[in-house]
C-alpha cells in the first residue's frame, strides 16, 4: 500500500495506547481515548483506551492510517 501523502511505502502494524511507567506513576491506571474533532466540531472516537487497530504506518512522512471500526463500513479487518 502506498501512502496518500507521499507515495512511500506503508508498513502494516497495530496501534494502541501504552502507559510508560512514569506516567502510570504520576496519573494512575486512568487512561484516555484517541479522538478526532472534525472542522465542523464532531468529535469521532477513533480508538478506545484499551482497543488494539490495525494501522499502516509511512516512515517517509510520518502518516499514519489508523483502520476503525466506526463509519458504514468497518475497515479494522481491511487494512
Amino acid at each position: 500500500m502506498k501512502c496518500p501523502n507521499c507515495q512511500g511505502d506503508l508498513i502494516a502494524g497495530e496501534v494502541f495506547f501504552k502507559k510508560s511507567l512514569t506516567d502510570f506513576a504520576v496519573f494512575g491506571l486512568g487512561s484516555e481515548d484517541l479522538r478526532m474533532k472534525t472542522e465542523s466540531g464532531e468529535e469521532l472516537l477513533l480508538l478506545g483506551a484499551s482497543d488494539r487497530r490495525a494501522a499502516q504506518y509511512c516512515r517517509d512522512c510520518g502518516v499514519a492510517i489508523v483502520a476503525t471500526e466506526t463509519g458504514k463500513r468497518s475497515a479494522a479487518r481491511k487494512v
